[in-house]
């Protein structure tokens, strides 16, 4: 019997009118029980348990049909003729082959279903079943009370402020889906349905009968003509406490601002307190308005003014938060506005001495401010044992790593913590950056290829500026300068003539670190040629590089009168002037940068000035300079120590390697 035969006897036997009829009971039954499940108190999981029932009750209702339908109609028939049987055969066999596949799909179904919301639970079933038989009901641990809080103001017009307490933590958690909340009302509704008597009170009513996991209670009082609220958590089992908040204080005409503050405490507790408590950085937690403008900040961190004003909506919201403190401090210190982000770390007190932690992130801030590299990494460290996946503490570990105490070799295997696989990175900017700085790491170890292999194809798609000149740097690096001219023609498509110029400029400076001095040449004059209507940095360092000082010195003048205090300008004038015989206009220049040297200036000064006496030859006294720059907390990047061509002559010294691995 073909399918098509099977289909139409099963339209002429009323088969397919009998499955419609009991599809379409389902789906009424499940809409129904969809909408009463919870008005009559039956479990939340009631509508699953229903589901599963029928798709078990399927296949027996498929067999109802044909035992008792289909059957009395064809085998038990009067003379059925021999024809006919064999069609009853074959239609019989078709049946109840349907009939197993049905059966079997609709039991790995129900399996799935099953362990999905039964066999996968951490204990028994955790919602609310009423027994009306035994009058118990079932623990529930999913759920919350909130009770009314007490009047103790001895004023009894204030009754009404205990309701409205109540009322608004139990709306700022339903909004916010925290957890399902029984009100006081709910309680009442239970000692009316269930015939509790009026006289037991609502704490005894729900320790006995419905069970929370937790109750949230309070008072309220007068205390020198002000209102003072103040709430705690218990259990619901035990009654132990889990949290008293700090006691909130308002004036008596504004009963709301107290209601408001314990709300958003209670709610910030209750969001923070599945959480690993080794992560959280205070034993009390913020305010919940609080923590979601950290939480808004954190997702907008690569629009730093929008970052920084949920920083300061954060703090607002709760002075006492600690980790909007911190962050708000490393951003000011990222922007290289060392003062401000001193004086805001200053401002920090740690609000729970217990917390280590907290006395970390300090410490942390604090070495990073003095500019105690050994000291940053340790703390870094530290903190990233606590959470190796998150991508800041992630990311600022492997800087940390490779810029403040030149250890490349640590690098990987941090990365590796934070799979890359399928990540979207057009949207995820501090994917880029992990990227970059591992790419940085590999090219310090001499894996070039490993550099190129992954970077390749990303770069193909984001084209990236940073990862662009990772992949300048190992292709230079290994030699393959065919597959670095075919970067620079799509570059070339792609990007503007100032970028491309500094691509060429850095291709140079790469080429200088490995002794190609007539490539590098070749790739500064490109800069040159392409700087035709503009001046930075990387076209003054191809003139100077090409030994074009009068030029350069015209344009570090005009760099300069843009931002007279950049030092790295003053050594390249420096430079162009004694080049040009104007040693005493030199030494001028480096007086006037010397005097630029702050209490923030991280050997910024000296290693400037160790770039001016490496072009003059004298190695002795740039190597002194490039120790104190190094032991006042100069970093190390892409373009500095063993990666600044000024140095080459030196890199391979004993003192300039030992220098390499001073905070090691």
């Amino acid at each position: 019997m073909t399918i098509k035969n099977f289909i139409h006897e099963c339209q002429k036997k009323d088969v397919l009118k009998f499955i419609s009829i009991y599809l379409v009971s389902t789906w009424v039954l499940l809409q129904v029980m969809a909408v009463i499940w919870e008005p009559i108190g039956l479990p939340k999981k009631s509508v699953t348990s229903l589901i599963l029932l029928l798709l078990v009750a399927f296949p027996f209702y498929l067999y109802y049909i044909y035992k008792f339908k289909v059957n009395n109609e064809t085998e038990h028939g009067p003379d059925v003729p021999a024809v006919d049987a064999a069609g009853i055969a074959a239609f019989k066999k078709m049946y109840f082959s349907s009939l197993s596949v049905i059966a079997v799909t609709c039991a790995f179904i129900s399996i799935l279903i099953g362990k999905a919301n039964f066999l996968n639970d951490r204990g028994p079933n955790k919602d609310t079943v009423i027994a009306v038989a035994t009058s118990s009901i079932v623990d529930v641990s999913d759920k919350i009370a909130v009770l009314k809080f007490g009047n103790n103001t001895g004023n009894d017009q204030l009754n009404v402020l205990g309701k409205m307490a109540a009322d608004w933590i139990v709306h700022g958690i339903n909004e916010k889906q925290i957890a399902q909340v029984f009100s006081t009302e709910t309680i009442q509704q239970y000692s009316k349905d269930f015939g509790i008597p009026t006289s037991t009170d609502a704490e005894n009513v729900l320790k006995k009968y419905i069970k929370p996991s937790k109750i949230i209670s309070g008072n309220y009082f007068i205390d020198n003509d002000r209102l003072v609220l103040q709430a705690s958590v218990s259990t619901g089992d035990t009654s132990e406490l889990l949290i008293s908040f700090k006691p909130q204080y308002c004036d008596q005409e504004n009963p709301l601002e107290c209601v408001e503050s314990v709300k958003q405490l209670i709610m910030g507790y209750l969001f923070l307190e599945d959480k690993d408590q080794s992560l959280n950085l205070q034993e009390r937690p913020p305010k919940f308005s609080s923590y979601e403008a950290l939480l808004e900040a954190k997702a907008n961190q690569d629009q730093p003014e929008l970052y920084l004003s949920l920083l300061n909506k954060s703090i607002t919201e709760d002075p006492n938060f600690f980790e909007p403190q911190v962050l708000r401090v490393a951003h000011y210190y990222g922007l290289e506005n060392y003062k401000v982000a001193d004086s805001l770390r200053l401002q920090i007190k740690a609000t729970d001495f217990k917390n280590k932690r907290q006395a970390n992130l300090l410490k942390h801030y604090e070495a990073l401010i003095k500019g105690k590299n050994d000291q940053i990494y340790a703390t870094i460290r530290e903190e990233y044992k606590y959470t190796p996946k998150d991508l800041m503490t992630n990311s600022g570990t492997m800087t940390v790593a490779l810029q403040y105490v030149n250890r490349p070799q640590d690098v990987e295997a941090i990365f590796n913590q934070v799979s890359m696989h399928q990540v979207d990175l057009t949207n995820c900017y501090i994917c880029e950056i992990r990227l970059y700085v591992n790419a940085l790491a590999l090219i310090e170890l001499g894996k070039f290829q490993q550099v190129i292999d992954s970077l390749q194809p990303i770069n193909l798609k984001l084209g990236s500026t940073v990862l662009t000149k990772s992949l300048i740097s190992a292709y230079v690096r290994s030699d393959q300068k065919d597959q670095l001219q075919k970067l620079f023609n799509q570059r070339e498509v792609q990007t503007n003539l100032q970028d491309l110029a500094g691509y060429y400029s850095f291709a140079g400076e790469e080429a200088l670190l490995v002794g190609d001095a007539a490539f590098a040449k070749a790739n500064f004059l490109k800069t040159i040629e392409l700087s035709k209507g503009f001046e930075n940095h990387q076209v003054l360092e191809a003139l100077v590089y090409t030994g074009d000082y009068e030029k350069s010195l015209k344009m570090t003048n005009s760099l300069l009168s843009k931002n007279p205090k950049d030092k790295s300008l003053l050594s390249l004038k420096a430079i162009a002037l004694a080049k040009t015989n104007q040693s005493k206009q030199a030494e001028m220049v480096l007086a006037s940068m010397q005097q630029l040297k702050n209490s923030y200036d991280y050997g910024a000064t000296d290693y400037q000035l160790a770039r001016y006496y490496a072009a003059m030859g004298n190695e002795d006294k740039a190597l002194l300079l490039l120790r104190q720059s190094i032991a006042s907390g100069s970093i190390f990047t892409s373009r500095t120590f063993q990666n600044d061509p000024y140095f080459k002559s030196l890199s391979t010294t004993p003192k300039f390697k030992k220098m390499m691995i001073y905070w090691h």
